[in-house]
Parts: C-alpha cells; structure tokens; sequence
C-alpha cells in the first residue's frame, strides 16, 4: 500500500481483507494516488489529515471547489464483527466510541470485536457493566490484556470468573490463574484448578467427599454433576436437596451406577426424570445393559405416578415386566398412543399390546426390525383377511421389516403371492438394517424361496427372487 503504483482494484481487496482491516491500513488507503473514490466520504470522516496528503484527492477538491463531506458509520451499523464492510473497520469502531461514548448499546456490541483496537479494549473494561464482561469472556473473542483480565478477576461476577478461569489465557499469565484457584468461590477454585492442572501448573485436586458441603456451593456441584465420573460423588449428587444439581447431573451424565439411576429415576422432580430415563435407554441399548430385574421397582414407581405425563410413561413402558401393571397402563388410550412396541421391546409388550388391540389395528407391528415370530404368527392368524391387508399395507409404502418378510415367505407363502415383491423388497429395506439380499444369504436354507417363487404370479417378482437366489448361493459357493 505504500507503492504509489498499486492499481486500485488490488488496494480495494487489501482494504476489505477480512482479518486486515487496521488502523494504519486506513491511513495509507486514504493517502494513496490509486485510493477508490468511493472511499473518500468514509476516509473524510477518520482520518482527514491522511486524506488531505493525497493528491488526487486534492486534484478532486481543486476541480469540484469543495471538500468531500465526512461520512461516518451510524452507530446502529456498527456491529461486533461485521465482513462486508467497506472501510478500515477498525477505525470505524473507534471512531464511533470516541463520537458515542454514552452509548451502552454500542458498546456492549462492539466489546470483544475482532476489529477494536487493543487500547479500546482496556477502556472499555474499566466499567460496571456486566455484559460488556461477558462479551469479552465470550468464546472466540481475541485475548485481552492481562490488565483486562486481573480487573474482571477483581471486580467480574463468580460466574464470569469462572468464565476466566476457564479461557485457554496465554501462557505469559500463570499468575493469573493461580490467583484464581484461591478465589473466595468455590466453583471459581474448582474451574482455575482444572485448567492450572490441564497446563501442567499444578497437581490434580481431590474433591473431599465428606459431605455435599465440602464439594463446594451449587455452582460448583452442578459443576461435578456435568464432568464427575467418581461414582461416590455420582451418589452423593443424586440426593442433593438442590433440584438444579440433580438435573443436571441427569442432563449430562450418559452412564451412571445402578443405584443412581434408580435414585434419578424415583426422584420428585419431572425434569429429573425423564432426563434418567433418556440415561436408562442409552445404559439398556449398551453391550451390557443393567438387569431388568433390579430397575422394575423404579419403573413401577414412574407408571404409577398420576403426576407424570403419559408420554414419560410411554417411554418406561418398554421396560416393564408385570403383566398385571402392563395391561393397565395399555388400557389407558392417552398411554397407547405413545407407547407401541418397537424394536428389541420385550416380548410382554407385543402380547399386551395386542390383547388389548385387535390385529387388524396392530398389523402395524410387522413393520417392527426383529418383531417376535410368535407376534408374526398371531398377526398372520388372527388378521380378518391377512393377504389383502398385507397387499394393502405394501401398496400404501408402509410395508414390513425385512425379518417379517422372511418369516411370511417361509411359513404364510400365500400371504404374499399377489403382492408386488419388488416394492415389498424395497420396504423391508427402508424400515430394516440389514438388506434382504444380505438376510436371504445368511438364510440355512433356500428351498422355502424356491418354492415361493413358483407360487408368484408376476413374471418380473419370479426373476427378481431367482436372481437374489442366485447371488445367494454363488455365496455359499464361496
């Protein structure tokens, strides 16, 4: 920028560069020959003095007798950070705190900024007003002083100094952090040890697990209950008298000790609740999922409650074991709305659900992954006309699973012949995992397909089924 011979098409890009718009960039823009016309309104208003050198700036005012009037951003155009600008932004900013000083609005906008100039940066800190504190504690914001962050230290909130203890600081400010692990607040000391920890300045604390006092105050012990894995103060959490510390441990935790989720899971609390119970479907979904045996107390104990929603206890239903408390929750319209059977749900369910619907209205079911061949079964011989509410079902893109499919070639071949087996085929594997040409491999034996496929009507399904017949003992070949 300072080559008199820069065209003005390559200072354009320079002066709008993202992440290059400084002061000093400004001044040399507004004193080159090549300066854009354009800019000259804006340059007026920061930096006239510069503009005033330029010399095609000063042909321009000789020939049109005047000077060029000043054309500052107004303040509600100022922004953080703002990408499109067409100026030094950075002048921009501090031009407009200089020309609005009284106005928070602005400042609280522009605290943090990419483009404030660092000195602004320190004024701006020297002030009561929390949220200009909280936008340079803001995540992504460019590092401060030091002389900003020992005065939110000294002055800032509990939150945002743990806030501060929690920045990633610059490595020149090691005092700072160990200031703040001797913080009067125990949830600040808690955060500034584990950073001091993470950058090697000091040795891992040891929560002392006396008491829920001694864990520190309720920020700190939802604090614990979003990071801790120490299951003595996994137990000690789940009975804090504090709602907010159970939620969240609730909230966060994705495993916990059996007897903390049947503590989360009996709690008073609605939120609480149906947190655990999201924890309960992760734990019973694991490769080792906790015994049913020792959870169906706590169940029991959420069906039975009047003052939890029917959605929650739709969503325990799966889990239950007792017929009797089964059936009744079932019998409950609002329940049976939420609570079908679905994939891997116990086999009580499926039975319960269908003795209380008729099996027409749950023909649904065989669209289920992995539904119980006994279900298949009562579904195929209790349906009024099971071949046309399949054919129905298939033409409607509902369908079945790949597993009912399978099933109702090898033992109800007839309930399929007239349907369309390449749309079949295409739903089961829309609602399946697995694909039913993979299925058909692992298949013992294919004769049952075999013998099927003389049985189709449509000359396209019979050489569809012939050739995944094929791929599937060229497999077995193999």
């Amino acid at each position: 920028m300072r080559n008199p011979d820069t065209k003005a098409k390559q200072l354009q890009t320079l002066f709008n560069k993202k992440g290059f718009r400084f002061e000093v960039v400004g001044r040399l823009m507004a004193r080159h020959p090549n300066c854009p016309k354009v800019y000259y309104k804006r340059l007026a208003a920061y930096c006239p003095k510069d503009l005033k050198q330029n010399p095609a700036y000063a042909l321009s005012m000789l020939e049109s007798g005047k000077a060029v009037a000043p054309q500052p951003l107004q303040p509600d155009s100022i922004y953080a950070d703002l990408d499109n600008a067409s100026d030094s932004y950075e002048m921009a900013i501090t031009d407009a705190l200089n020309r609005y000083a009284n106005d928070d609005a602005l400042l609280r906008r522009v605290a943090g900024s990419t483009a404030l100039n660092p000195n602004e940066a320190n004024r701006l800190a020297i002030t009561d007003d929390r949220h200009i504190h909280n936008r340079i504690l803001r995540e992504g914001t460019p590092h401060c002083s030091e002389f900003v962050y020992r005065l939110i230290a000294t002055t800032g909130t509990p939150l945002q100094r743990k806030q501060l203890a929690s920045l990633k600081l610059k490595r020149e400010y090691p005092q700072l952090l160990r200031q703040l692990t001797s913080d009067k607040d125990s949830s600040v000391r808690q955060a500034a040890g584990n950073q001091a920890t993470k950058r090697g300045l000091a040795s891992a604390q040891k929560p002392d697990k006396t008491s829920l006092r001694t864990l520190g105050n309720k920020a700190a012990r939802i604090d614990l209950a979003k990071s801790s894995s120490d299951p003595d103060i996994l137990h000690m959490l789940c009975e804090d008298k504090v709602r907010d510390v159970r939620r969240a441990l609730a909230e966060h935790q994705q495993v916990l000790p059996l007897t903390c989720l049947e503590k989360l899971l009996t709690d008073s609390d609605n939120q609480v609740v149906s947190s655990a119970v999201w924890i309960l479907d992760r734990m019973m979904g694991s490769a080792t999922p906790p015994s049913r045996d020792q959870l169906q107390a706590a169940i029991s104990q959420i069906l039975e409650n009047n003052d939890f929603s029917p959605s929650l206890k739709s969503r325990v239903l799966v889990y239950c074991d007792k017929a009797p408390l089964l059936e009744d929750m079932l019998e409950q319209r609002e329940i049976r709305r939420f609570a079908g059977p679905k994939s891997g749900s116990h086999l009580l369910l499926f039975n319960t659900y269908l003795d209380i619907q008729s099996a027409d209205k749950s023909f649904w079911l065989l669209q289920i992954e992995e539904v119980p061949a006994e279900i298949i079964e009562r579904l195929a011989t209790q349906t009024q006309d099971p071949a046309s509410m399949l054919k129905k079902h298939i033409g409607e893109s509902h369908g079945t699973s790949v597993s009912s499919l399978i099933y109702l070639i090898k033992q109800h071949p007839n309930m399929l012949a007239h349907c369309p087996l390449q749309k079949a085929i295409d739903h089961a594997n829309r609602n399946s995992h697995m694909d039913f040409a993979d299925a058909l491999k692992s298949e013992p034996s294919l004769q049952p397909f075999k013998d099927f496929r003389a049985q189709l009507q449509n000359a396209k399904d019979q050489q569809l089924l012939q050739q995944l017949i094929n791929q599937a003992e060229q497999t077995e070949t193999i």
